[in-house]
């Protein structure tokens, strides 16, 4: 290979010209060809990196992680997200994206720290997208700095064995001032740090995939009005909605960094119109019919004591007909695993339950 650079200097050298004027063409050449190679073959490149973050390795994620600010949507019963590439575990699929950045150590030196982050939480989430963002150009800057500083070292290396060198123009002397310029450049001084021993998952994201998981085991409202699901025009109709608005599930959380398990916490606020539009298939947004919101069960007509203040009721003062009751729920969810504490809540897409309603008018008849 030494003899390959020479030969090929040899050869520039010789198409240069008059001798004063050799020297400096075939330095300039030189000097020129090896600054484009360092600028686009850096030995230590990864294409892969994005962004940077101050974010320590041994340090507490949950301060320095955006956190949730949108609806993850996905409708109450479905175990799969709109973006389908990779998951597993509770068989939710999302789909990840990852990012680089520097970090601090347990020992104190830096290191190279890896980041994911779901697509849609960088989409929805105005936090980590805006985090997304900023760290991208921040770590663009700091590879471009490494990269200037390699093309400056390589340029001391070659300037300083053509300044040594009693013959400057000869074969092996320019050889060597490129030998020494491509060392320089590939000094591990001019390189990113090693990797962190361990990689992060947002927050936000982690939260979302525990949503996904917690809409496909749900258990929805199973509306009832006793005795026989009718209800007689002037008499309050009690709805039962017969399902806790309190649930809890332990999912195991597919994340690229492993999987997790985690126990998940939904927290519902409902509302129902209790004259729904016939095949609508949402919820108006104000009618006279509409009540709400409640946070707890509706309860059968016969409670008593403290239970009755958590029935729904209403009473159709119309004549006999049928009518759909329409329940509107709205889950917050929260997930909480050793590791990252508690992460939420996330609110998942609004589920819209309905209820065919049979109204009958009752008239007392006199026999004697």
């Amino acid at each position: 290979m030494r003899q390959l650079i020479a030969g090929l200097l040899l050869d520039l050298h010789g198409a240069v010209g008059s001798a004063p004027y050799r020297q400096v063409a075939v330095r300039q050449l030189i000097a020129g060809l090896l600054l484009f190679c360092l600028a686009i073959v850096p030995a230590w490149a990864d294409t892969g990196g994005l962004s940077v973050s101050s974010e320590r390795e041994d340090g507490d994620r949950s301060g320095s992680d955006p956190g949730y600010t949108g609806s993850v949507s996905v409708e109450v019963g479905s175990t799969t997200g709109p973006e389908v590439v990779a998951g597993g575990g509770t068989g939710v699929v999302v789909q990840w994206v990852s990012w680089k950045g520097l970090s601090t150590g347990p020992g104190g030196g830096d290191c190279t720290l890896t980041r994911w982050a779901t697509r849609t939480d960088l989409l929805v989430n105005g936090n980590a997208g805006r985090l997304y963002d900023e760290t991208v150009a921040a770590w663009n800057a700091y590879l471009n700095s490494l990269r200037n500083a390699a093309a400056a070292a390589a340029q001391r290396a070659y300037d300083d064995v053509i300044a040594a060198s009693a013959d400057p123009t000869s074969p092996a002397t320019l050889a060597d001032a490129a030998a020494a310029a491509a060392a320089a450049q590939a000094s591990s001084a001019y390189a990113p740090p090693p990797p962190c021993t361990r990689e992060v998952v947002l927050d936000s994201s982690i939260a979302e995939v525990a949503a996904r998981a917690f809409a496909g085991s749900l258990t929805p409202p199973a509306p009832h009005i006793a005795p026989d699901g009718t209800a007689l025009t002037g008499m309050p109709a009690y709805l039962e909605t017969r399902r806790p608005v309190v649930q809890t599930r332990v999912h195991d959380l597919a994340l690229p960094t492993g999987t997790v398990r985690a126990d998940v916490t939904g927290t519902v606020t409902w509302w129902v119109d209790w004259d729904h539009p016939a095949g609508a298939t949402t919820m108006r947004t104000s009618a006279p019919t509409i009540a709400g919101p409640f946070g707890f069960e509706g309860e059968p007509w016969d409670r008593s004591g403290p239970d009755s203040s958590r029935q729904v009721w209403w009473t159709y003062q119309s004549s006999a007909r049928d009518v759909t009751v329409a329940i509107l729920d709205r889950w917050s969810v929260t997930a909480t695993a050793p590791g990252f504490g508690t992460v939420g809540p996330v609110q998942l897409a609004d589920h819209l339950t309905t209820y065919s309603l049979d109204i009958r008018q009752a008239q007392v008849v006199r026999t004697d």
